[in-house]
């Protein structure tokens, strides 16, 4: 019975995982990531928006450092 069940499920899961494969993963990301910024930069708080970008950030290992 269980093994019956298993494919059901997995039978029905087969097309969602065929419509999410990895460049479909990435493309929505890459959308919703440019909807959360527009939507953020729009916002009242679009102050702290702003900080973000004027945030300066240093990557260093003792005297060594990538700017």
């Amino acid at each position: 019975m269980q093994a019956n069940t298993y494919t059901q499920i997995k039978n029905f899961l087969r097309p969602v995982f065929k419509f999410f494969d990895e460049r479909m993963i990435g493309s929505v990301l890459l959308v919703l990531a440019a909807i959360i910024a527009f939507g953020w930069a729009n916002w009242e708080y679009a102050g702290s928006y702003s900080a973000l970008w004027d945030t300066n950030l240093c990557i260093s290992l003792g005297q060594y450092s990538i700017f």
